[in-house]
């Protein structure tokens, strides 16, 4: 970045999040910065309190961030804005609506639930819509529910295959009857009660595991205390019953972590007609009749069964046992092109699969999750916020001028304070009363505010305090801002 900077353009240095679903390097390498060997999942631009973006230059004595910025100034930023590389699939998860955040989070605090407690389900009392913009071709997401009935058809075509076996087609055709007659959000909260249930054992088996290593005073990280740890992780898969099934006498199917190899063969007699399923035996089905589609390829061209059957096997190699499998399984599995977008607003269950994206959406840190994940499921209250409406995905059409795109979703505030995005691609003007957040992704702009201006490259970031901000130049750069009052 050019050395002249005026006090309004601010150049800002931003925090790259390691999450485990992210790419190797993936954050430095699409921004041109030093290369790295640590997995990055999310680069953050904005004020939020985990990782606030930094002043380049030094403010005064008492502004750094942009949190010091929102303090010191009484104006607070509308907006969270990132930059995704997404290697593995996220968590399902949802957002609840302001309402419901206002009343999560206020009776969390009634019961004195700790801010920082991994069990806590709304740290804050604001609504988290969101916007995706995918960066690169074949961005792949996981956003709201298909029709029951166009799941129920792809199941079908996945249980039909006359190579798979009696036992995993009897209990995909259970599964089937189970989506018909309790539509999707009553498969839906079976796999969060079991998945919920499954963690809880986990949790348990572990915490016994660690108390075993104390006791005969053993390294925590030593071969011992995981073999202990994984032995009692194992037995409570093994001995884990559900109480409302009549399943007396008999131990639940095992397929913790087995390979693809393994699972062929560990399905038994199915147990139909006695109550709901057994997840493990209907994870084990799905990822069998995945197998056999591979295996032996049927003829004809099936999209929606080629796709399902592709995910399955993909989430399984990923989070085996996991019951987050079903609810994926349910959604709507989409691939993006460079500019195209989901608006998620409360309530749209949703993970993202592969790609680079750019995401925008306010400044919450309240999500519940359902499940590809060990961290917190709540099923009771996931099950509250979610939007079990059958509907297509929501596509998100840009308002255009020129090449240049405005996303503003909820323009009259009906979710959240209002943000927007703009992905600028050749010269525009922006103007707006909130603050700016400029990003560049590629190629090179100079950027002008109220007669200042800064040359900016790929990997550059700066912040306004507001007004007019003119782009020049060839490349991609997105503006995130509140309501805009014009742009050109």
């Amino acid at each position: 970045m050019g050395k002249k900077m005026s006090n309004e353009i601010l150049a800002i240095r931003n925090k790259i999040m390691p999450y485990k679903w992210g790419m190797i390097g993936g954050i430095s390498s699409r921004l041109k910065y030093d290369k790295t060997a640590q997995v990055e999942a999310e680069l953050w631009i904005g004020a939020h309190p985990k990782a606030p973006s930094e002043f380049v230059a030094q403010q005064n004595a008492t502004s750094n961030t942009l949190l010091d910025y929102e303090k010191s100034s009484g104006q607070t930023l509308p907006f969270l804005l990132k930059l995704l590389a997404v290697n593995e699939v996220l968590s399902l998860q949802a957002h609840p609506t302001k309402e419901q955040a206002a009343v999560g989070h206020a009776a969390e605090n009634k019961s004195e639930v700790p801010f920082n407690s991994p069990v806590r389900n709304y740290p804050d009392a604001q609504a988290k819509p969101e916007v995706l913009v995918a960066l690169e071709s074949g961005f792949e997401a996981l956003c709201g529910f298909r029709q029951a009935l166009d799941s129920v058809q792809v199941f079908e075509a996945l249980g039909a295959h006359p190579s798979l076996r009696k036992a995993a087609r009897d209990v995909i055709k259970e599964y089937i009857r189970m989506l018909r007659g309790e539509g999707i959000s009553g498969v839906v909260t079976w796999a969060l009660e079991q998945q919920a249930k499954r963690i809880a054992e986990i949790a348990a088996a572990e915490e016994r595991a660690a108390l075993t290593a104390d006791n005969h005073n053993a390294d925590p990280l030593s071969d011992i205390a995981e073999d202990t740890a994984a032995e009692a992780i194992k037995n409570a898969a093994e001995t884990a019953d559900d109480a409302t099934e009549d399943t007396a006498g008999e131990a639940e199917i095992d397929i913790f972590h087995l390979r693809d190899d393994e699972l062929i063969g560990v399905l038994k007699t199915p147990r139909i007609g006695r109550g709901r399923l057994i997840m493990q035996e209907v994870l084990a089905a799905l990822q069998e009749a995945a197998l056999t589609h591979t295996a032996i390829p049927l003829p004809g061209n099936n999209p929606q069964l080629t796709r399902l059957v592709t995910l399955l096997l993909k989430l399984n190699s990923q989070y085996p046992q996991d019951a987050g499998i079903v609810v994926a399984s349910l959604l709507n599995h989409l691939t993006l092109a460079p500019g195209e977008a989901l608006w998620i607003p409360p309530g749209t269950l949703h993970a993202y699969v592969h790609g680079y994206g750019v995401e925008v959406m306010s400044p919450s840190d309240n999500v519940l999750r359902g499940g590809l994940t060990v961290k917190h499921v709540n099923p009771a209250e996931l099950a509250k916020i979610i939007d079990f409406n059958g509907s297509a995905a929501i596509r998100f059409i840009p308002e255009t001028n020129g090449k240049n795109s405005r996303y503003a979703p909820d323009q009259n505030g009906e979710y959240a304070t209002p943000f927007e995005l703009v992905r600028v691609l050749e010269d525009c003007v922006i103007e707006s009363d909130f603050p700016l957040s400029v990003l560049v992704v590629n190629g090179k702009y100079e950027i002008v505010a109220r007669g200042s201006k800064a040359a900016l490259k790929i990997g550059d970031s700066v912040f306004i305090p507001g007004g007019k901000v003119s782009l020049t130049g060839s490349g991609e750069a997105y503006v995130a801002t509140g309501q805009i009052k014009s742009w050109r």
